[in-house]
């Protein structure tokens, strides 16, 4: 699972380089850029992609102190 959070934080850290491409500036506007958005904004799919990321680093942290309880 912490694997899986690594991977999403990564994700989401590269997503934003993506938004100087042309279609993203035709939509959102000249002023688009590579970390910058311009005229639209973001919404809940990349919000609930940071809480996913919060909840697999959370579910490691608790599976790890369980496993290490286990062996007492």
């Amino acid at each position: 699972e912490l694997v899986t959070a690594v991977f999403m934080a990564v994700a989401c850290i590269i997503y934003p380089a993506g938004w100087d491409h042309e279609q993203v500036m035709l939509i959102c506007g000249n002023n688009a850029g590579q970390y910058k958005l311009g005229d639209c904004g973001i919404r809940w799919a990349y919000i609930l992609a940071i809480i996913g990321i919060l909840d697999a680093a959370l579910l490691a942290l608790l599976a790890f102190f369980l496993a290490s309880k286990r062996e007492e």
